[in-house]
């Protein structure tokens, strides 16, 4: 039984990553009609962004995103904070991530209508307490999140939002330290780059949980690896360490605990912030840098990725709740 279960689990990921790398002369393994099949009810429902942001509004839940715009003037700090779930996002904190999101654009919006200039080029993800993120709150989405409709709606909701977030024209960096699991994966493959400290492991966890991504981070990932390795990943459950994960292209950096004086997070983020640097885009002017993502932005993000984003979180919803919440 547990064979058959993981062999089922890995039929589901093939299938996703061959949809993804099926462009527009080749024929997808999995028809629209078929995924369509796949969708239950609560997914249709709940594929509306206004409904799904009701749906997780509804939730009282713990933790909490901040948004530091002032302590350096290049950089916004988004910070995830419920270390006691090792910064797992509960539906409150998706609904701040939005917020936050939302008060970027805005600022790069008002440096574009020649508002008062705000000197922001990046942002910087990271994790309070030593740790990135262990994706949704599984022991919250055991209580409020394990039927098909919450599982929908938070596909929806962090679909979309994570979207929002690489399309920012701020350049965005996650900062990995201590390990990064499940949607957290999936939240830093919405960055631009992603460094990691040496100690680090990435870990997509989904497949174990007869899961696949939903938040977008599986298309993203193939994109950024290649079929091959993204079938190691998503398939094969395959855990990186910093430096095979630089050698395959998914990070773009790996920050040497030694050089980074012990442990402190504040330690490690500004060792990002100088990496950040050398790359260049603290010096030029804000206005010149949104417009340069922007560019990148827009030849990047087309109808092809819209597709794959789409059977993603079809296939999601087919599969969720996961065993972590049924079995229990």
């Amino acid at each position: 039984r547990a064979w058959r279960s993981a062999a089922v689990n890995t039929m589901k990921a093939l299938r996703f990553v061959s949809n993804v790398n099926c462009g527009p002369h080749r024929a997808p393994v999995i028809s629209l009609l078929q995924l369509a099949r796949f969708s239950s009810t609560a997914s249709n429902i709940h594929n509306d962004l206004d409904s799904a942001t009701e749906f997780l509004k509804s939730i009282p839940s713990s933790g909490t995103i901040t948004l530091d715009t002032s302590s350096n003037h290049k950089c916004a700090i988004l910070t995830l904070r419920n270390p006691i779930r090792r910064n797992a996002l509960t539906p409150s904190m998706m609904i701040e991530l939005a917020t936050h999101i939302q008060h970027l654009e805005n600022i790069c919006l008002d440096n574009d209508e020649g508002s008062k200039k705000d000197e922001t080029v990046s942002l910087l993800l990271r994790g309070e307490d030593g740790f990135f993120c262990s994706g949704a709150d599984l022991h919250l989405a055991r209580q409020r999140l394990a039927s098909s409709e919450g599982g929908a709606a938070m596909s929806t909701f962090m679909g979309h939002w994570t979207k929002r977030l690489r399309r920012l024209p701020l350049i965005s960096v996650a900062a990995i330290r201590g390990g990064v699991v499940g949607g957290g994966t999936e939240l830093a493959s919405a960055c631009d780059h992603r460094l990691m400290e040496d100690k680090t492991e990435w870990k997509c966890v989904h497949v174990s949980h007869g899961l696949v991504p939903g938040w977008g981070g599986g298309s993203r990932m193939t994109r950024l690896v290649g079929r091959g390795p993204a079938l190691r990943i998503l398939a094969g459950g395959l855990g990186l360490d910093a430096n095979e994960a630089l050698r395959i292209g998914l990070v773009d950096g790996v920050i040497d605990a030694a050089s980074n004086d012990g442990t402190g997070d504040e330690n490690f983020m500004n060792e990002c912030l100088r990496w950040m640097e050398k790359q260049g885009y603290f010096q030029w002017d804000a206005e010149a840098v949104h417009a340069a993502k922007t560019v990148v932005s827009s030849a990047d993000c087309d109808q092809e990725e819209e597709r794959a984003l789409r059977r993603e979180r079809e296939l999601f919803c087919k599969v969720w709740p996961p065993h972590a919440i049924t079995k229990n």
